[in-house]
């Protein structure tokens, strides 16, 4: 949405100038359960290994790291381990499929464990951006989403002592659901445009891709 989208949609009106496009901006917890329905023909998102794989598959796209965020000037910026942050309020996103995967990752391989009440779950990139601008909440990201235009120059990376895992971004589709032409088009458009960009010699673009692993 805040990298490839835009060129993605005008590429795809140029081709199929007679469909109708219907957008939905939510993260993994909105996106699955209108996947399962089949009210959405695909989802670009992170592909997890709470994803029951009979119900879904990814076509991937990208790789990338992730890391903690929070605005510029927060009290614990200066902080170096997950460990000092666990008494912060955190706004994130996962379901509940994907919510023991989700700990494990973020707090529990790192023997952290935090108060649940700490953990306030929204289902919108706006919405994690104003709660991480606005109230002071602490986030956790993918690393390229710091380069785009709404989080780049006020928000925080924390450089911690704890690492965590390489994410992998792809198109998701319930399992062997058939794509419709457009549904079809519409993702041939967004792997031409990721390659256009991958290749561009645009500092925005070298910059980004600095942050990515193409994977297909």
């Amino acid at each position: 949405m805040l990298t490839f989208l835009p060129r993605v949609l005008l590429r795809f009106r140029e081709r199929m100038p007679g469909v109708q496009v219907e957008i939905f901006e939510g993260l993994t917890a909105v996106a699955l359960p209108r996947l399962r329905e089949g009210t959405l023909d695909f989802a670009v998102g992170p592909f997890t290994a709470a994803m029951s794989t009979q119900e879904f598959e990814c076509e991937p796209l990208l790789a990338y790291t992730s890391c903690v965020i929070a605005r510029r000037g927060h009290p614990s910026a200066g902080e170096r381990s997950l460990h000092g942050l666990l008494e912060q309020d955190w706004v994130v996103n996962y379901t509940a499929a994907s919510y023991e995967s989700f700990m494990r990752n973020l707090f529990w391989q790192h023997d952290a464990r935090i108060d649940p009440a700490r953990l306030h779950c929204a289902h919108s990139t706006a919405l994690l951006l104003e709660l991480i601008r606005n109230a002071g909440m602490i986030s956790y990201c993918p690393r390229p989403l710091l380069l785009t235009e709404s989080m780049r120059g006020w928000v925080h990376a924390f450089e911690l002592a704890e690492q965590f895992e390489t994410s992998r971004l792809g198109i998701i589709t319930r399992h062997n659901a058939m794509r419709s032409p457009a549904a079809q088009c519409f993702t041939v458009c967004l792997l031409q445009e990721i390659r256009r960009r991958a290749r561009s010699a645009a500092a925005k673009d070298s910059e980004l891709f600095d942050a990515l692993e193409v994977l297909y």
